[in-house]
């Protein structure tokens, strides 16, 4: 017997951060919300046995998980900036246990990271590290709780001129306790994954920093217990 699946998802999102002026333990405050306005989930999976192969398709566009953001805290040292955030993910997206394909998880994680950066405005050098962890609750349609993961975020950029970095942007993601719930017929089923690949970035001189236009693609070359698979990302960002 064979499985394959084909999956592939499109996505708009729209992250709003509000910084408000003040100070909050010695460190800049911010606070804001991720959505995932429109995206669009399709789905193909198929089983081979003997020869012969049942398949199923399924696609749905709705709207996506929202992420709330309570706090984000701001300190820089020099040429270091560090963050902690809390991120929570609220299951706002369209779910149907009966449905092979959907846009939202039905479940709640709370997201917990600390971030550093060595920023180097004469050599150009722009280093990044995010370590989080995953908090997920169960899903109450399935009974099924996937476990705690960790989660490390690396870019490494390189300004060629005042306005345009190239660099190589990756992650890594690891499941450290295993599923559970009266769903989790399949055990712990522990899941990890990691992915890297070029990134650009541009910011016109005329915005003075407040306007940057950044693309990536992330290739996944290993995952376990996971679909496997690329990530491209367009983003614009402005600050008023």
């Amino acid at each position: 017997m064979e499985l394959d699946v084909d999956f592939e998802v499109n996505a708009h999102f729209l992250t709003v951060l509000y910084k408000p002026g003040f100070e909050i333990f010695g460190g800049r405050y911010a606070t804001g919300i991720f959505l995932p306005t429109v995206v669009n989930t399709d789905i193909e999976s198929g089983i081979s046995v003997s020869g012969s192969r049942v398949a199923r398709q399924d696609d749905v566009t709705k709207m996506g998980d929202a992420t709330f953001i309570p706090g984000i805290f701001y300190w820089r040292k020099d040429n270091f900036h560090f963050s902690f955030a809390e991120y929570i993910i609220i299951p706002t997206g369209h779910y149907d246990s009966d449905s092979l394909a959907n846009t939202g998880l039905n479940y709640w994680t709370f997201d917990t990271d600390f971030s550093m950066t060595y920023l180097n405005e004469k050599t150009g050098q722009d280093y990044s590290v995010n370590l989080g962890y995953n908090y997920n609750t169960e899903n109450s349609d399935t009974n099924y709780q996937t476990g705690q993961e960790i989660h490390i975020d690396f870019m490494v950029n390189q300004f060629l001129s005042e306005s345009f970095a190239v660099g190589v942007h990756g992650f890594y993601l690891k499941q450290m306790t295993g599923d559970s719930g009266h769903g989790a017929i399949l055990g712990d089923f522990k899941s990890d994954a990691a992915g890297m690949g070029p990134a650009l970035l541009w910011s016109p001189k005329k915005s003075n920093g407040k306007l940057s236009f950044i693309a990536k693609w992330l290739h996944e070359y290993y995952a376990k217990n996971r679909l496997e698979g690329d990530h491209v990302y367009f983003s614009i960002i402005c600050s008023f």
